[in-house]
């Protein structure tokens, strides 16, 4: 199994006249084994990272590697060999599949494009969807005649079709109701745990990302602000936009206090046309200094392990009596 690299990578997009910068000069890795969760407000650039992780757009500045070798040739042509071991599993599980094919067509697509399907792949199909716990059955109907939750699971299942080391979740509880997500996301950790598979896993709630993943990855406006171990990283942020996000959950992800400098996240982040001079973080920081306003800071290492891009970037230090989330356990079995 090999590691799934973003090495500087840059996405643009142009609208008249005008450039947005999507993705900023992101560096972000996957080891087999490894849940990785992003977190960030919505348009910070999760999607636009994920579409370029798995090849489904391409990067304008960068690259893309897997186990040091690039997604993308140097005629402009996808590795197909690469890019069967890095599968994405969508938000939106309905507009993801044809509905006017049968779940066991759409299933059976990957395995006939890489020249895996063996026989009718009837026998195949079965075995997929019996491991994502549906009914070999269902292989027969069309999407709409699915629940979400069986739909989001005929998901998971078309994505191990190609037996990858990777997988890229983006946001893949979020349209879900709450008893269905938690069967969603213990599906996805036994897989973790069976079989070793690293996941990049997308959500903008950072309950499941703190319960699920070892080490985080915190976007803004495009590039990555601070990235560091799980656990740590939520007990004492570094980076102000962090404790921000943190303390805007009403039951809480950090056992730390909130004081007037560590307030709650405020206002809107600015365009991805107009990302302003500085630190992109600046116009809504709450403890900005001038020097803030003119020099933009980038992802440096704070202590072993832990990577912020602030001036100011320091833990916060843990109140005496720690506030421990209320929050329930997003992964129990309903």
């Amino acid at each position: 199994m090999s590691t799934l690299s973003l090495v500087g990578v840059h996405r643009r997009f142009h609208a008249g006249g005008r450039v947005a910068r999507a993705l900023d000069g992101v560096d972000l890795s996957i080891a087999p084994g490894e849940i990785v969760g992003l977190v960030g407000e919505s348009g910070c650039g999760k999607t636009t990272l994920t579409r370029v992780a798995v090849a489904l757009d391409r990067p304008d500045e960068g690259m893309v590697l897997f186990g040091g070798r690039p997604m993308v040739n140097q005629d402009g042509s996808v590795d197909l060999a690469v890019r069967r071991r890095i599968q994405l599993v969508f938000q939106d599980s309905y507009a993801s599949f044809n509905p006017r094919r049968t779940i066991g067509q759409s299933l059976a697509m990957p395995l006939r494009r890489h020249g895996l399907q063996v026989g009718d792949g009837r026998a195949q199909i079965a075995d997929l969807l019996e491991q994502v716990g549906l009914e070999p059955g269902l292989a027969g109907r069309h999407p709409h005649m699915l629940s979400g939750g069986q739909l989001q699971r005929a998901s998971i299942a078309r994505a191990l079709a190609l037996q990858p080391d990777i997988l890229v979740c983006d946001e893949p509880v979020a349209s879900l109701d709450v008893s269905v997500r938690a069967q969603t996301l213990n599906l996805l950790l036994d897989l973790w745990r069976d079989r070793g598979i690293g996941i990049l896993f997308v959500s903008h709630d950072l309950g499941v990302v703190r319960r699920v993943a070892q080490r985080v990855a915190v976007m803004y406006l495009g590039r990555i602000v601070e990235m560091g171990d799980n656990e740590a990283t939520w007990a004492a942020p570094r980076h102000p936009y962090t404790r921000s996000l943190a303390a805007s959950v009403p039951t809480g992800v950090g056992r730390w206090r909130i004081d007037e400098e560590h307030r709650r996240l405020t206002g809107e982040p600015p365009s991805t046309f107009d990302i302003p001079p500085g630190c992109r973080f600046e116009p809504r920081c709450p403890i900005a200094i001038d020097r803030c306003r003119t020099e933009d800071p980038r992802l440096r290492p704070i202590e072993p392990g832990v990577h912020a891009a602030c001036h100011l970037a320091a833990p916060l230090v843990a109140a005496r009596e720690p506030v421990v989330s209320t929050a329930s356990d997003p992964v129990e079995e309903a």
